[in-house]
């Protein structure tokens, strides 16, 4: 049997971060590039996945039978033997006026603001000694939204947590128009850029399926060629950042936590990315998942708030086939305002709106790389003589 809905993380490393300007900047495809609307677009999410519909047309599979959904908080957090890290997460009954459909997927209703409850509790442990700063972001439909926490008004949540601590987070959400919403409270551990790209956070991912016949909401993904095969055992390149486009590549600038860049300067660089399908061991007989392409979106935050991709391209979605062991995506950022520091974090999210009551399947068959992964690199811009 699977862990129940609720999150909880070894201060859990998702992997790395990079920085940045006011935006990030692509070249202009070429004509050759096209942009094409996945399978799952057509509202068909089982197409992609390669997996069984349910019968009598039911989007999730039943949480009751597979026993991992469902019970409060208190309960939740006196079940889970904990010995370090922290965890949280929303259940049952933590959206107002919603129902539990499925793994971390709630019926909620359109059109109307959405309130939650969110949970988060850094226990007092002999591990857990030291105070932890950290940061609340919530993001829906790929977009940062201001405000979503009672009490704030800015992109983001600042706290500093310390052992033993239990807070309660009340979530505002705008009202959501018909359809497969995803939201995503990520908890961000706050440090300085290391030579390594180290990001410290838990992505609590939910679904929002706003109205009773809600439909996939459309986006549009760009195709991109692979470099590396991994049917010739090519490095396997999930999330990268380097300033060259071709294996191997360049470490950002180590072993310095920081890469030096002009005021005046443009820099160049490229987000290496790959192939990935399943997180948990598949029944291959009852459940051959394996898709013939993974679509993700790539976001960018620039020292914790949301910057658009390239101009005119808030999110870059992309498309990977199934043999890409890396593929480099380039773009470029600056130039710079004024000297400083400064650190942009790179999120590529997988499977954006697809529900994850399918992406995280039943306790005996498969389940979905629906996890964030995330790079951090640092940038000190200096002011030229």
């Amino acid at each position: 049997m699977r862990p129940r809905s609720w999150l909880w993380i070894i201060i859990s490393t998702l992997l790395t971060i990079m920085f940045a300007c006011s935006f990030l900047s692509l070249p202009t495809p070429s004509p050759e590039v096209t942009y094409i609307a996945m399978p799952y677009l057509s509202n068909n999410p089982y197409e992609i996945l390669k997996i069984t519909p349910r019968p009598d047309n039911r989007l999730c599979w039943d949480p009751q039978a597979e026993g991992y959904l469902g019970g409060s908080w208190e309960d939740q957090k006196a079940n889970v033997p904990v010995t370090s890290g922290m965890g949280g997460g929303m259940g049952e009954g933590d959206i107002a006026d919603s129902i539990l459909k499925g793994w971390s997927t709630f019926e909620v209703n359109p059109d109307v603001p959405l309130t939650g409850t969110f949970h988060w509790l850094y226990p007092q442990t002999p591990q857990n000694t030291l105070p932890v700063p950290t940061r609340f972001i919530v993001i829906l439909d790929e977009q940062q939204l201001s405000g979503a926490i009672e009490g704030t008004s800015g992109p983001y949540y600042d706290v500093t947590l310390q052992p033993g601590d239990e807070i309660t987070l009340t979530l505002k959400l705008p009202p959501l128009a018909p359809g497969v919403h995803d939201l995503v409270v990520l908890n961000l551990i706050q440090q300085e850029p290391d030579p390594n790209k180290t990001v410290k956070a838990a992505p609590n991912r939910y679904t929002l399926l706003a109205g009773s016949t809600p439909e996939i909401i459309p986006r549009t993904f760009q195709p991109l060629q692979k470099q590396g095969s991994l049917a010739k055992d090519d490095p396997h390149i999930l999330l990268e950042l380097s300033l060259t486009g071709e294996y191997p590549f360049t470490v950002w600038n180590w072993p310095e936590p920081y890469l030096p860049v002009s005021v005046s300067e443009k820099l160049s660089f490229f987000i290496f990315t790959a192939y990935t399908s399943s997180i948990f061991d598949i029944n291959t007989a009852a459940h051959p998942a394996t898709p013939e392409e993974v679509p993700f979106a790539l976001l960018t935050l620039l020292d914790g708030e949301q910057i658009d991709f390239a101009p005119e391209i808030p999110v870059f979605y992309g498309s990977v086939s199934k043999d890409t062991a890396y593929t480099a995506i380039p773009a470029s950022l600056g130039p710079f305002d004024e000297a400083g520091q400064h650190e942009l974090l790179v999120l590529r999210i997988n499977y954006p709106g697809l529900p994850m009551c399918l992406l995280h399947g039943p306790s005996d068959g498969y389940g979905f790389d629906h996890f964030l992964r995330a790079q951090r690199v640092g940038i000190e811009v200096i002011q030229e003589p």
